[in-house]
């Protein structure tokens, strides 16, 4: 299997900088496998991680080859950069949310424009998606932490629906 702590240069990504503490990685690791069920099976976690591990892989191999190893630099220039990163990545979503929410345009907010910006939409949401993976590079992440993360975060949610009291919908 592929380790993407280990880019395809052999460069290792620093691993000081982590997305949740110990704690929250032990806590959304505990929801995707409750006592109530798992949300997906050990065979799909490992296809979700595999994924991950691809795209990581990918954006290493691009940003190494087009000088943007950001990082293999130090602390600040990360941090700089997934700054960077993470306001791409939202700003790609409003590109799509635009596709379908401009109000002064004609036929934007038309229920036809899913169909019509369909293809405009998702190129918008490949790009927010190069960036949240460039994020996750520069983070160190790998697919088995994202797909626990996602799958963890993915059980609290279904938890807050399924507990009407909590006022989620």
């Amino acid at each position: 299997m592929f380790d993407s702590r280990r880019t395809p240069a052999g460069d290792d990504p620093p691993h000081d900088i982590n997305i949740y503490d110990a704690s929250r990685k032990e806590h959304l690791a505990h929801m995707a496998g409750k006592e109530s069920g798992p949300l997906v099976g050990p065979d799909k976690r490992e296809h979700i991680a595999e994924a991950f591990d691809t795209l990581i892989s990918l954006m290493s191999r691009f940003q190494r080859e087009n000088g943007f190893d950001t990082w293999r630099s130090g602390p600040e220039a990360r941090r700089d950069m997934l700054v960077r990163a993470l306001f791409a990545t939202i700003s790609e979503l409003c590109e799509a949310g635009d596709e379908v929410n401009k109000w002064w345009k004609k036929g934007s907010r038309e229920p036809e424009a899913l169909v019509i910006k369909r293809e405009k939409i998702i190129e918008e949401m490949m790009d927010s998606l190069h960036f949240l993976v460039v994020a996750l590079l520069i983070l160190g992440a790998d697919g088995k932490e994202v797909a626990d993360a996602y799958l963890g975060k993915m059980a609290v949610n279904f938890d807050r629906q399924q507990r009407s009291e909590l006022g989620y919908v």
